[in-house]
């Protein structure tokens, strides 16, 4: 089936992370035309030390800026690497390494299931492949790392332009992901990403990110949701890139 073409969409989601540190969990609405959106996160506990309570992209998150509703201030969003990985345990936890032979993907449909309304397709991608790296006195670390990302998409929606495809920031891995993520078609209306990186002799440490929308509308979304309020101030981080 053929994606609507549509004005905007407006939704709920609800993410939810899982480590061994314990259990987060962040919500909110956003809204979403063209290359716009505009996250609203939902009221936090007093003192939670959140980085802000909205985000705007006008470029397809491109570029972002961040807004502290309290102080009505805004800075731009400043990412730590210009590689992008869907989770931490992608990566060994210190400089350098590399993988190690031809890591595996595989992906399959599992049939069609009802979220927030609409028919998903649910889609499984599993990932598997090896890290190396030396320490400083030469001896060799050697790790593993497993994941399985499932996703539900839906086809009678658009896919939006911010969507972020599975990635692991090793060229070797990503691009056998590519072709398996790029050919995704239809808006994801729920996703879990499980990932596992096992040390060479040690446990394996796992985290799990799963985000669902339970609740979804389709709507023209005006400019003025995508601007920012004339009474905040801009607020310059140190180091951060201008993308006003």
């Amino acid at each position: 089936m053929l994606p609507l073409v549509l004005a905007g969409v407006i939704y709920h989601f609800t993410t939810t992370f899982t480590s061994t540190h314990g259990v987060a969990k962040s919500s909110g609405v956003v809204y979403a035309e063209g290359a716009s959106y505009r996250v609203e996160l939902d009221a936090a506990p007093a003192n939670s030390g959140r980085d802000f309570d909205v985000m705007i992209s006008r470029d397809g998150d491109a570029t972002a800026v961040l807004l502290k509703n309290a102080k009505k201030t805004y800075h731009d969003r400043v990412r730590v690497s210009a590689k992008t990985r869907s989770s931490i345990l992608f990566q060994f936890p210190f400089p350098g390494g590399e993988t190690v032979g031809q890591p595996v993907v595989l992906h399959r449909e599992e049939g069609i299931e009802t979220v927030a309304g609409h028919p998903a397709k649910k889609h499984v991608i599993t990932l598997d492949y090896r890290l190396s790296a030396k320490d400083d006195d030469g001896t060799v670390i050697n790790a593993t790392v497993h994941a399985t990302q499932t996703l539900w998409c839906a086809e009678d929606l658009p896919r939006l332009s911010f969507e972020r495809e599975l990635t692991t920031g090793w060229n070797a891995v990503d691009l056998m992901l590519k072709p398996v993520t790029s050919a995704l078609t239809g808006m994801t209306l729920g996703s879990e990403l499980v990932v596992t990186r096992t040390f060479e002799g040690g446990p394996p440490i796992s985290e799990t990110t799963r985000t669902v929308i339970d609740e979804i509308r389709v709507e023209e979304v005006p400019p003025s949701m995508f601007a920012i309020p004339p009474d905040f101030a801009y607020d310059a981080a140190p180091l951060a890139p201008h993308s006003r």
